[in-house]
């Protein structure tokens, strides 16, 4: 589990009072989207667990927010897409791998998907999709194929 039964729970009652905050007030309560040192972030890790985001190399440019609404939290901890699997019926691609966050999820996920589907496992971790060549290379390409393979041609207008 992300956070433990307990931490689960204290997070909830905190997102909860945080909504009540902003329904009184309009103010928005923020934390961290993602810290190696603030445990009250979304993403709590050790050092270099969450370097695409903290870097100005990478993720963390100047237009970048390393923030979450807090009131949105709840939601965020109680959304379950594996049980919404089943109502996938559009030819759906997932690419992953066990380097990637929730490896076990992503499996769970596609078991349960109704319609037609694929499943890549392919190399690296999570952070690798958004910036390293040879990981976005291989997405692409079976993306593109599978898209090729299942999207109608559009009649021209």
């Amino acid at each position: 589990m992300l956070y433990g039964e307990e931490g689960l729970a204290q997070r909830k009652a905190q997102a909860a009072a945080s909504r009540r905050k902003y329904e009184e007030t309009g103010e928005v309560d923020t934390v961290p989207a993602y810290s190696e040192v603030d445990q009250a972030a979304v993403n709590y890790g050790p050092a270099g667990s969450y370097d695409f985001y903290l870097n100005q190399a990478r993720g963390n440019v100047p237009s970048y927010r390393n923030e979450a609404a807090l009131m949105g939290l709840q939601e965020f901890l109680e959304f379950d897409l594996i049980s919404q699997a089943p109502a996938i019926t559009t030819p759906t691609m997932i690419v992953h791998s066990d380097g990637s966050a929730f490896p076990d999820q992503a499996k769970k996920l596609y078991e349960g998907i109704k319609g037609e589907k694929e499943l890549v496992w392919a190399d690296g971790n999570h952070y690798d999709y958004y910036d390293s060549p040879a990981q976005i290379d291989n997405a692409v390409t079976n993306v593109t194929r599978f898209f090729r393979t299942h999207l109608a041609e559009q009649p021209a207008a």
